[in-house]
């Protein structure tokens, strides 16, 4: 059961959308939202307060952390006072809302993650080609009259 200051994840493409449920919220028109959502936007471009099946169309989310017990109302407010910051991928997106709301902490390590998983796909497209090669030529050693690395590859296919 989600209560008041949960942080939840909802599957979004390849990444989790983040948001902060905060219960019901009366809006600045009068309308009620019963179970309200505060989430950073990418599309709106800011943090938000969406009705659960907004920020959730499918159902399918996990609570990924819960409030601190007696902390519940403290985290939605401080949701609450986000709306209307600016999204911003790398700085603020919802992930840093969220985790800034329920912890005081703008971080995301989802997005770091991703970092380190591009920077390590571009490290193993740069090596695989000299793997490769490594391979296929077989070990080699430096020979200084020529200046230059030469295989040690002996037998029926040296020098191919």
């Amino acid at each position: 059961m989600v209560r008041k200051g949960d942080k939840l994840h909802t599957p979004k493409g390849l990444v989790d959308h983040a948001g902060v449920y905060v219960g019901g919220v009366r809006l600045g028109d009068g309308r009620l939202i019963e179970h309200a959502v505060v989430h950073n936007s990418k599309v709106r471009g800011s943090v938000v307060v969406d009705p659960f099946e907004v920020f959730c169309p499918t159902g399918d989310f996990t609570i990924a952390q819960r409030a601190r017990l007696g902390e519940e109302d403290a985290v939605a407010q401080r949701a609450l006072d986000l709306i209307g910051r600016t999204y911003d991928l790398f700085g603020f997106n919802c992930e840093h809302a969220a985790n800034l709301a329920q912890t005081g902490s703008a971080e995301s390590p989802q997005l770091w993650r991703w970092a380190l998983g591009l920077l390590a796909t571009g490290a193993v497209a740069f090596a695989a080609p000299k793997i490769v090669s490594a391979i296929k030529n077989g070990p080699v050693e430096y020979d200084p009259s020529a200046d230059r690395n030469r295989s040690t590859r002996t037998g029926r296919f040296a020098g191919t």
